[in-house]
């Protein structure tokens, strides 16, 4: 269940992006919905486009989740 672009759970995810409140959860969804590289998941997401500083992070969860995906 979502709410606007963020997702309801019963755990909060942790944030990724500070600047633009991104989730674990939603750098998952948008992987999972087909984003390949850092430009689509900023696309998709926000995440990364303003101070930049999780874009290490980002990144890292490309690889990790584009061999496995989140389940």
């Amino acid at each position: 269940m979502t709410t606007g672009n963020k997702p309801i759970s019963s755990r909060p995810s942790p944030l990724i992006c500070l600047c633009h409140e991104v989730s674990l959860a939603q750098v998952q969804q948008a992987i999972t919905d087909g984003a390949t590289d850092l430009e689509q998941l900023r696309q998709k997401t926000d995440a990364g486009t303003l101070c930049c500083k999780c874009v290490l992070q980002l990144e890292n969860l490309l690889t990790r989740y584009s061999a496995n995906p989140p389940s």
